[in-house]
């Protein structure tokens, strides 16, 4: 009897970062060069390299623009695996996770993270995916949770909480809306007695 040899391994590089994740000055350059020291360490032969820059992790993998090439490359047969930096560049909501590894295995591709201990292509490496995966669903609930708090502490103290300024009105040195004493020059007045006017002009 014989047994078919296993496919060689190819591997393909996805990265990706959020606006978020740019804010806080993380970028997809630092993922793509982790990923090619990785597959250099290990000596995995690189099929692709495919970056989402700007695109949030909630985003399923088939609406993004690289994350659609990926599928239909893996369904192409071109690589036999997917790494990523981290789980969460792959998704952070549990949902999106999920559809990406069915849409992968479906093709026959495991999904291979650089800095965390799982490998989808065995039993044990597919329940750490679904556990990480939910953890960071939980931390990018958290987070949002974290800053929702934060934004209603603000506003109960009737402070700005941010966003851009309506016209009219300004910030003061506590960070509240107060009347604009700014004057537009064509009109001779100020921005907040503008509005006002406009607003009796409408009524």
């Amino acid at each position: 009897m014989s047994l078919t040899p296993p496919a060689p391994i190819r591997v393909a590089c996805y990265a990706r970062v959020s606006t978020e994740d740019q804010a806080e000055r993380q970028t997809v350059d630092a993922q793509r060069d982790f990923l090619a020291r990785y597959c250099e360490l290990h000596q995995l032969p690189v099929a692709g390299v495919y970056v989402d820059d700007g695109i949030s992790g909630t985003v399923p993998l088939d609406a993004r623009p690289e994350g659609r090439r990926l599928l239909q490359d893996a369904e192409a047969g071109l690589f036999t695996v997917v790494l990523v930096y981290r789980l969460d560049r792959l998704g952070r909501s549990l949902k999106s996770l999920l559809a990406a590894h069915e849409q992968l295995e479906a093709a026959g591709v495991a999904i291979r993270s650089g800095t965390e201990p799982f490998d989808t292509a065995s039993p044990i490496g597919k329940f750490l995916f679904s556990l990480l995966g939910s953890m960071a669903e939980l931390e990018r609930e958290t987070i949002a949770e974290r800053m929702s708090r934060g934004r209603d502490r603000v506003a109960g103290q009737g402070q700005y909480t941010g966003g851009v300024i309506p016209t009219g009105y300004e910030l003061d040195a506590d960070r509240r809306l107060v009347p604009s004493t700014r004057i537009v020059e064509q009109l001779g007045m100020s921005e907040a007695d503008m509005v006002r006017d406009i607003f009796r002009r409408i009524a």
